[in-house]
């Protein structure tokens, strides 16, 4: 976890994505609190920082990302696996022991050196469940088993889980607490064969999943014939 200081500049008051882009602010507030302190960079992709974010759709969130980019607040570099994303001038405003007393620009923020013990009373910011970026290896957000069952998902579904993220890693955590990683693993090839079949429960996500968990078993129940029911029996 990231611990420390950040400090805003009231020049930023002029910045027209604090002015008019409050989603590509908060944004940038975020990437502020996850990055690494030395580099100022975050490597991940878009599901780990919108749970980073909050519950905020990836693609709306990619948008915005954009937007700061254009704006020369951030620098992208992507590649097949993740997206790393860099602070502009981070070690001219943001590195300990910062010296310089010139005015940053709009899009910059600034920090001092560590606070002394007549500070301590302050409020220090703190990132929540953020790991440190080693080298160009992405962060990990949250338990590793959601993430797994995300991924599981995208496999064999045949497409990711974009919106209601939270809600989804919610319902996810809810589904693995009650018939493990296995049964989960197992309820995904369920909801794959359900597909196929227009009689049965509509499930699109985790949310549904969690919702629908009866109506699956009931139709896998109804084709017993079928290796269905095999793969959903848990």
């Amino acid at each position: 976890m990231n611990e420390g200081w950040i400090k805003l500049h009231r020049q930023l008051l002029k910045n027209d994505i604090w002015r008019h882009d409050k989603t590509a602010w908060c944004l940038f507030e975020t990437l502020l609190l996850i990055v690494d302190t030395k580099t100022g960079s975050w490597s991940g992709g878009r599901f780990q920082l919108s749970e980073a974010y909050g519950d905020i759709n990836p693609s709306t969130l990619y948008k915005a990302l954009l937007r700061l980019e254009n704006a020369k607040m951030v620098t992208l570099s992507s590649n097949t696996r993740w997206t790393k994303v860099s602070i502009c001038k981070w070690s001219e405003y943001q590195s300990n022991g910062n010296t310089k007393r010139s005015q940053p620009s709009n899009n910059q923020v600034t920090t001092s050196s560590q606070p002394s013990n007549t500070l301590t009373r302050s409020k220090e910011v703190r990132s929540k469940n953020i790991t440190k970026v080693i080298g160009e290896v992405p962060e990990v957000y949250g338990k590793p088993e959601i993430n797994n069952m995300f991924d599981k998902w995208n496999e064999v579904i045949g497409y990711k889980i974009e919106s209601n993220i939270q809600r989804n890693r919610n319902a996810c955590s809810n589904l693995i607490k009650k018939h493990g990683t296995d049964g989960v693993s197992k309820l995904i090839l369920g909801v794959a064969k359900s597909n196929e079949d227009k009689y049965a429960p509509r499930i699109s996500d985790f949310i549904s999943l969690q919702s629908k968990y009866n109506d699956l078993i009931a139709w896998g129940k109804r084709i017993s014939s079928s290796e269905i029911s095999k793969v959903v029996k848990i």
